[in-house]
């Protein structure tokens, strides 16, 4: 018996547009950070969002690669796959679908 607050089902069919993960790196949307080699709770870093990037890179990958360490030490579960780094302005670190963690900025997401 149906009620009034039951669904039928839907086919909603294909998707209309995909953008991938490739196409944000080539877009410049996210910078591929995997040859940094930080890796955040036993998994890679391997995304950071243009503005992260931004706030984040210095003169060398190394130098880079020890900031971002630093300031994830600082990182404080907020629950499931997020992270908040309290820094100004605030940094999240979030699980990505390539099973890796994303660095991003809040306005980002």
């Amino acid at each position: 018996m149906e009620t009034p607050h039951t669904l039928a089902p839907f086919d909603w069919g294909p998707p209309i547009s995909c953008y991938s993960d490739a196409d944000a790196i080539e877009d410049g949307v996210l910078v591929d950070i995997a040859p940094l080699g930080v890796r955040f709770e036993g998994s890679p870093l391997t995304r950071a969002t243009a503005s992260a990037w931004a706030q984040q890179e210095r003169s060398t990958p190394e130098a880079t690669s020890e900031g971002i360490r630093e300031l994830l030490a600082g990182a404080q579960d907020a629950g499931g796959d997020l992270f908040i780094v309290p820094t100004t302005p605030p940094l999240w670190v979030a699980v990505n679908e390539g099973g890796g963690w994303t660095l991003m900025r809040p306005e980002d997401y």
